[in-house]
């Protein structure tokens, strides 16, 4: 099979040619040089006759020219198209392969995945092989395939041709000295061996290779062609396996993972690579990180909610045991959401939402009820508070995960409850609440270590430095609650039985509480 070629000649009348011509397949030609949309160029300066040869030319397709004058005055130009020999023209104007070059083309039979997007199977069928999906190659001859890429539905997956040895019709060995070529190509069949075939489109297979694949990212549509060679065989069985499917084969590796999204009306595959790898499968690792590190930062995450446990148990021995509670949830939530969330080292107890959705909650939950028990008001009004918070924040997080302002907005709520109390406390007793060594020792290093947190989690914490900056801010924000924690509560005693009133409650580690 011979590559087709056409050939453009320009001439021009009595005079030199001013005038240059740009041919674009599938498309109208940029009309500067400087416009790279143009597949071939010829500018026609002081010559009477110019030639254009327009190799490789493209099968059931349009070529579109454009001819610019460079002259201010009228140009008459005469313009003549011939073929080469695998060419002929019909009474139509059209040009098309002839017989003697083209050998004939199997259309491959297509069959779509409904349980996965983006996913279709191309099989040969053909009565020159004992199996549909094997194709017979001999010496001297070609076998040219073609498949349909469809427009927006097939462009966003990814083009794996795959061709594999089996060995001869006869025999189950391959021949020793066998070597078979193909070459995939968009819009024409090109012959595989006579060397016009790109080296990125081109597989091959002999005795030390058994099998050859090559992947065509988010395809072009349009009609392609598979053609197979043998130059140096009798016969040979090549199994013939061409698919399209999301990423590389519906995959990325080992630090990657593949999904589908939706852009408009095209639905593409796309590789979401981890642990500092890149590339369309994930495998450029030139700015990787070792598996260790990624190890380390999973560990970090984890462990440093332990910083806890120091809150959990002050909780119990003061005897706020729902903080105690709240926060025991708040530690295994954030252990077990920050143990699914990595990217290589990681174990999800429940699926990723629900722990997601626990981690945010909990940690809300948190800084709502610290501030609620520094309120000074009664135990009953104390624990509606709590109630009432929790169910706002929950209402929060299900309208907008990642959304501040309804954590901010309790959060604020709490804090100017906790001021109201300890304005009013401070007027009863006629002195100011907390007392100067409770700012000292517990207020102001709270605040401290809260705000110091906040701004790591805020302005410092980026992708890079996640675990790291993450993890402290877990063990900040724990010793702040455990800094604050307001102190065991004096026991209200019930004296309603001998209709006596319940006096108010004053003591140097409790301050009057408001009814």
């Amino acid at each position: 099979m011979t590559s087709s070629k056409v050939q453009l000649q320009l001439g021009c009348h009595n005079h030199s040619c001013n005038v240059s011509v740009a041919v674009r397949l599938h498309g109208l030609p940029g009309s500067s040089p400087a416009n790279n949309m143009t597949d071939f160029r010829l500018d026609c300066v002081n010559q009477t006759q110019c030639t254009l040869n327009l190799n490789l030319i493209a099968r059931d397709a349009w070529y579109y020219l454009r001819l610019v004058n460079q002259r201010n005055a009228t140009e008459r130009v005469q313009m003549t198209l011939y073929g080469d020999d695998c060419l002929s023209i019909t009474n139509s104007s059209y040009f098309t392969p002839t017989s003697s070059c083209q050998p004939p083309i199997s259309e491959l039979e297509r069959s779509d995945s409904f349980q996965s997007s983006l996913t279709s199977l191309f099989e040969y069928i053909g009565d020159d092989s004992p199996h549909s999906d094997l194709v017979l190659v001999t010496n001297g001859t070609r076998r040219v395939a073609s498949f349909e890429i469809r427009k927006l539905i097939d462009i966003g997956s990814t083009l794996s041709v795959t061709i594999s040895n089996v060995g001869t019709l006869y025999d189950s060995s391959a021949e020793t000295d066998s070597e078979t070529i193909a070459c995939l190509m968009k819009d024409l069949p090109l012959n595989p061996v006579d060397g016009a075939c790109p080296s990125d489109r081109r597989l091959v297979i002999n005795a030390t290779r058994s099998e050859a694949t090559v992947y065509v990212p988010y395809p072009e549509y349009g009609t392609w062609y598979i053609t197979l060679g043998c130059p140096n065989c009798s016969q040979q069985l090549i199994e013939l396996d061409i698919s399209l499917r999301p990423c590389v084969d519906a995959q990325c590796g080992r630090y990657g993972t593949c999904g589908v999204y939706q852009s408009g009306d095209i639905a593409f595959g796309i590789c979401r690579c981890v642990a500092g790898y890149r590339g369309y499968g994930c495998t450029d690792a030139t700015l990787a990180r070792p598996d260790w590190i990624e190890l380390l930062g999973t560990c970090l995450l984890t462990i440093s909610n332990g910083a806890f446990l120091p809150a959990i148990i002050v909780a119990l021995i003061r005897r706020h045991f729902i903080l105690a509670f709240m926060f025991l949830f708040n530690m295994f939530f954030s252990t077990m959401y920050h143990a699914c969330d990595e990217d290589l080292y990681k174990y999800c107890m429940f699926d990723y939402s629900t722990l997601q959705i626990s981690d945010f909650y909990a940690s809300y939950v948190s800084f709502w009820a610290t501030l609620t028990a520094l309120t000074q008001v009664r135990t009953k009004w104390r624990d509606l508070l709590y109630v009432v918070g929790t169910m706002i924040i929950l209402v929060a997080v299900i309208i907008d995960l990642h959304s501040m302002w309804g954590f901010l907005a309790t959060t604020l709520f709490a804090a100017v409850l906790m001021a109201i109390s300890w304005v009013v406390v401070s007027v009863r007793r006629k002195r100011c609440f907390p007392e100067r060594r409770q700012w000292l020792l517990t207020i102001l290093p709270g605040v401290l270590l809260a705000a110091v947190g906040l701004v790591l989690y805020t302005a410092v914490e980026t992708d890079e430095n996640y675990a790291y900056v993450h993890s402290v801010w877990h063990v900040l924000m724990a010793s702040a609650i455990v800094v604050v924690m307001p102190p065991r509560e004096v026991v209200e005693k019930d004296f309603s039985e001998q209709g006596t009133e319940l006096p108010s409650v004053s003591s140097d580690d409790r301050p009057l509480v408001l009814d």
